[in-house]
């Protein structure tokens, strides 16, 4: 509005400066023969002068009846109100005083609305700003069809996109930039034809979210990538424990012998010199789990409960408590001799390794 304003402004100042010249001219040809003539001075010599004074007058205001216009400048000239022609490039020469002319520039231009409020579908206000590369392809109509092209083609493009983005949804509009500005684009062009106008392009040159809706935007997706992360370690861990179960089922009694030796290499390793390990139970929970057929897992925790049991009901010495854990099971006293022999040969009741 304020530009529409001042070219209004600046368009009477002119119009009334060249109203002042003319009636200037006009009176100084009429006064001052009259004066002459009067006074009587009315000689050769004065005539002259007078027209010397004239053409130097005229000479300074040449920029009224003789313009140089350059490759990429037009001309639209009026003569008394009334359309003429379109004059350039080159040198133009007008009628003084009555031949008025209007510039126009016919290079690529920018057109950068400011930034405006606008409000999407779901209530929530944006700050967008909307940038117009453009050229003049008819001049005559960008003079005769609109008063301010300029001016107009900004307020247009801020109207044109209130519209566009008021119909979407936050998501949309951040998700559809490119069909925006195609839009945008398609109905400025529309309208600009008419203004003789030619839109090269018209964008989104920012679209800027709330400072809550940004937050809360980061929080929504900080949410997701923890919630990600623990499903991730989630199925990791299902993975690692049921290869561990695959392989459990797969180990032998020469096997379990060789990771029980490097398990108490690898806790030797560290701090401690002294490791007592329960190998007596294993032992068992082996033979039960040959007997029964069953695997050696279930076979390991109905030891487990039974030397329990006998623990608390019946305390005594751990070769008691084995025995009674053997006859419990029905387990081959076999298994006692040789366990009965080993602890003979060693003071504890458990196996125990020094390194």
């Amino acid at each position: 509005m304020a530009k529409k304003k001042a070219y209004d402004k600046g368009k009477k100042s002119n119009e009334d400066k060249q109203f002042a010249i003319v009636v200037t001219l006009i009176a100084s040809l009429i006064i001052v023969p009259a004066l002459l003539y009067f006074l009587g001075l009315f000689q050769p010599i004065f005539i002259l002068l007078f027209i010397l004074g004239v053409l130097v007058f005229l000479y300074s205001q040449s920029q009224a009846y003789l313009i140089q216009l350059n490759e990429y400048e037009r001309a639209i000239i009026f003569r008394m109100g009334k359309y003429l022609k379109t004059s350039g490039p080159g040198w133009v020469v007008l009628t003084p005083f009555i031949d008025s002319y209007r510039l126009v520039d016919l290079r690529t231009q920018t057109s950068d609305p400011k930034e405006q409020d606008v409000v999407t579908k779901d209530n929530i206000t944006l700050k967008v700003n909307a940038v117009a590369y453009y050229r003049v392809m008819d001049p005559k109509r960008a003079v005769l069809n609109v008063e301010n092209y300029k001016g107009y083609l900004v307020q247009y493009i801020e109207s044109t996109l209130r519209s566009i983005i008021g119909k979407l949804s936050l998501e949309q509009v951040v998700s559809n930039i490119e069909t925006i500005n195609a839009e945008l684009r398609k109905l400025v062009q529309l309208t600009a034809q008419d203004w003789g106008l030619d839109i090269q392009k018209v964008e989104l040159e920012s679209v800027t979210l709330p400072d809550t809706l940004v937050e809360a935007m980061h929080q929504k997706r900080a949410a997701v990538e923890k919630k990600n992360t623990i499903r991730e370690l989630a199925e990791a861990k299902k993975l690692q424990i049921e290869a561990i179960q695959e392989a459990a089922g797969k180990l032998t009694d020469p096997t379990l012998r060789y990771l029980y030796i490097d398990s108490l290499n690898k806790i030797a390793d560290g701090k401690s010199n002294k490791i007592i390990f329960p190998l007596e139970l294993t032992k068992l929970a082996t033979a039960l789990s040959n007997r029964l057929d069953e695997p050696y897992e279930k076979a390991q925790e109905d030891v487990i409960d039974v030397y329990e049991q006998y623990s608390k009901a019946e305390p005594g010495t751990k070769a008691r408590i084995l025995h009674a854990v053997r006859k419990e099971l029905n387990l081959p006293m076999e298994a006692a001799a040789a366990s009965a022999n080993v602890r003979g040969k060693k003071r504890k009741q458990k196996a125990t390794f020094e390194f």
